[in-house]
């Protein structure tokens, strides 16, 4: 959808490179920023969910009857919810962080 958005509105800037590096850095399109926003937030997403995907892992080997216990009950569900949030939720900062720098 963002790419749709993009050619809609700046179509005769859709690029993300020039001739030097320079002016690259100095004018991006804003194609180039908003590609590298997702870029940046695919990519801190899928450290973050592979963080979670592996600490919730290791609880499992660390405390296999508390996790069972709580598998059993439902209380595990929570914590996948809760980890599914903060996966979608951690890498808008880092993302906000990066446009704002110049």
């Amino acid at each position: 959808a963002i790419i749709v958005l993009v050619v809609t509105i700046d179509r005769s800037r859709l690029f993300c490179s020039s001739i030097s590096l320079e002016e690259t850095f100095n004018n991006p399109t804003l194609f180039c920023s908003l590609s590298g926003a997702v870029f940046h937030y695919i990519f801190v997403n899928m450290v973050a969910w592979w963080f979670f995907h592996l600490s919730l892992f290791l609880y499992q080997m660390m405390f296999p009857f508390h996790a069972k216990r709580a598998k059993h009950t439902g209380k595990i569900n929570y914590s996948f919810a809760v980890l599914v949030l903060l996966g979608i939720v951690i890498p808008l900062p880092a993302v906000i962080i990066s446009l704002s720098i110049e």
